[in-house]
């Protein structure tokens, strides 16, 4: 039955009210209203689109996805449908899908700048940058003064390695909508592939006096998440001692955004009633297949087995593991909104709060400066300090960790004697490949590095030339990126300006399969870790295989997981004392045969120490036992 005049009366009202209460930032206001709209008629199409949007925004994705695709089914071909469809589904990562939406809106038309600018994002995620860049053009094209037009094609140029570019558009984005969150952006803005080590600390100087400076004015950020949407994640690629900047950097943000100091009500006074368990959080967006799930998952269901713990996966993706999920007590995904989501843990009551990998995404990380809980840690899931006041622990291992670690870090360093993880050992490809099937050259000597393109200092750059100017037989093989299969190329440019005489040596393959990946690995003479970020996951496959791994330790925990592992296998013949050390040992191995198969030899008969370690699960449970006993809030 079609709505009464009285009822199209008041539609008009809840729905002028609703548009208000959005352009106010009252979104809960606005939800309100636009329910009270469709409750008096399922068929209002232009309410199911505009509550899609809304529901998106609080992160509640399933629920806008359903409204988009009513108001969808309502009026077809309608561009601004489409394009609500396709912001849900990227938000549940669904990119295949919200691509096809978007172009369906630009079909239906063609200066739909939204839909121009969330196809762009879309593209970039799947690493088509040009194409990307294309539409935010088109964007700008039918709308000049469209700031998030300009603010995403920067972050695109940022993402493709185009710094200069990318600072001219924050610039652009600024000026048409001044923004803290822009002015941020632009000053901890770093390169994925600096030039030098001395570039490098002009870099870091530069963005130490940027931070100074913004302390200095009264800035404001109400959302950081959305107005700034990114960590300092490259620091740490940089070989130099971050805790000075992440303090600054974490300051910053308080500064800028007091709300991030957000206290939950049970951490305000002490608890009245001992509890028979201890409740335990574990927090991340990557309890997935990603590294941070190869090396927390498997952990973190043993520990929910502890008659005395009460795990709780606090989701922050809504896509972890499920066999995680069943393992643990609970399972929370809190709202993609910082404020929503602190008062959901908050009412976890959690004793502790343990965070795999501050610093992997900007969520998580802003998540991480309020007290959610009296005791509150970091794990190796990003190897470096948070920086954080509110952090208390970071939960490492004497295997890994230098004698003057402390030093690096902002929170109680905890140096647990077992390996901080979890691992099963890789199984080998049931029929691995030979190097004429992988198309590898079998007359050469393989050095090969199976690492992400970020972990390459300059420093390492030297090495790599080195090797190949002592091993006039030899080829270094590296591995293009999976999501942006261009961004090899800085990399690429970087060496051959340095080293041009050997450039010809430094072969680029494609992202690999797991199966593929071993088979590499097995085929290569020689593994040549990265320094000064070294090997993790990628450690533990490469020492099942047996092949050689040769590693440098650095000062800091990310340029040590290889040299842990040894340690706990008893052998560090691969072991280098210093760069030309290295050297030496990366051609010894790669040119003698014979000293090569012994060693693999070794290491096959040695590593399994490594792996599925049960000892981890004990101390960990101890020390959350012991701190849970001496809350620092």
């Amino acid at each position: 039955m079609p709505p009464s005049i009285a009822d199209r009366i008041r539609n008009a009202i809840d729905f002028a009210r609703a548009r208000r209460q959005r352009r106010g930032g009252d979104d809960a206001g606005a939800e309100a209203s636009y329910g009270r709209v469709l409750r008096r008629d399922p068929s209002h199409a232009e309410a199911h689109r505009a509550l899609s949007d809304v529901l998106c925004t609080r992160g509640a994705i399933q629920e806008a996805l359903r409204h988009g695709t009513e108001a969808l089914r309502l009026r077809p071909a309608w561009a601004d449908a489409h394009n609500s469809v396709g912001v849900a589904l990227y938000a549940l990562a669904r990119l295949d899908e919200a691509v096809g939406h978007f172009h369906r809106a630009l079909q239906a038309d063609a200066d739909h700048a939204p839909a121009h600018v969330n196809l762009g994002n879309a593209l970039t995620d799947q690493g088509r940058i040009d194409e990307a860049i294309a539409h935010y053009g088109k964007a700008l094209a039918s709308d000049p003064a469209n700031a998030t037009a300009q603010l995403a094609l920067a972050m695109a140029l940022e993402e493709d390695g185009r710094c200069d570019e990318a600072l001219a558009a924050y610039g652009r984005a600024h000026a048409i909508a001044p923004s803290d969150g822009i002015r941020i952006k632009m000053a901890t803005m770093l390169p994925m592939y600096p030039g030098s080590s001395a570039e490098i600390d002009a870099l870091r100087a530069r963005m130490g006096r940027e931070i100074d400076a913004l302390m200095a004015e009264p800035l404001r950020l109400r959302d950081p998440v959305r107005e700034v949407g990114q960590t300092a994640f490259l620091l740490p690629y940089q070989g130099r001692n971050d805790r000075g900047l992440q303090m600054k950097l974490a300051a910053l943000y308080v500064h800028a955004c007091p709300e991030l100091g957000y206290t939950a009500p049970h951490c305000r006074l002490p608890r009245t009633e001992p509890r028979a368990r201890i409740r335990v959080g574990f927090a991340s967006r990557h309890f997935t297949a990603h590294s941070v799930g190869i090396w927390f998952n498997r952990l973190i269901g043993l520990l929910a087995k502890a008659p005395d713990l009460e795990v709780v996966l606090v989701d922050l993706g809504g896509a972890a593991d499920p066999e995680l999920r069943a393992a643990c007590a609970r399972s929370v995904t809190p709202p993609q909104d910082l404020g929503a989501a602190r008062e959901a843990i908050a009412r976890e009551e959690l004793d502790i709060l343990v965070y795999a990998d501050i610093g992997m995404d900007p969520f998580g990380y802003f998540l991480a400066f309020s007290r959610l809980a009296p005791v509150q840690c970091a794990m190796l899931g990003h190897p470096v300090t948070s920086g954080i006041r509110n952090i208390d622990y970071f939960i490492s291992s004497a295997l890994f960790e230098a004698q003057d670690a402390q030093d690096h870090y902002s929170e109680k360093l905890v140096r647990l004697a077992s390996l901080p993880l979890y691992f099963p050992r890789p199984l080998p490809p049931a029929a691995p490949k030979t190097r004429r099937e992988l198309g590898l050259p079998e007359d050469r000597t393989l050095y090969s590095c199976p690492m992400m393109l970020h972990k390459f200092h300059p420093d390492f750059d030297a090495a790599m030339a080195q090797i190949l100017r002592r091993d006039s037989r030899g080829e270094i093989l590296l591995f293009s990126d999976a999501r942006y299969p261009r961004r090899h190329e800085g990399l690429r440019r970087r060496f051959a300006e340095a080293h041009p005489d050997v450039a010809g040596r430094l072969r680029f393959l494609p992202w690999a399969s797991a199966g593929d990946l071993m088979s590499i690995i097995r085929e290569s003479d020689v593994i040549i870790d990265t320094f000064h970020f070294g090997a993790g996951t990628t450690a533990f496959i490469v020492l099942a295989c047996g092949t050689p791994l040769v590693t440098l330790p650095g000062a800091y925990v990310r340029g040590r997981p290889a040299y842990g592992c040894y340690l706990k296998m008893g052998m560090t013949d691969c072991v280098a004392r210093d760069p030309e050390n290295y050297v030496d040992l990366a051609i010894k191995i790669g040119t003698n045969r014979e000293f090569r198969e012994a060693l693999r030899e070794r290491i096959l008969a040695s590593c399994g120490t490594l792996y599925a370690d049960s000892a981890v699960v004990e101390e960990l449970a101890a020390f959350l036992r012991s701190a849970s006993a001496r809350p620092a809030a």
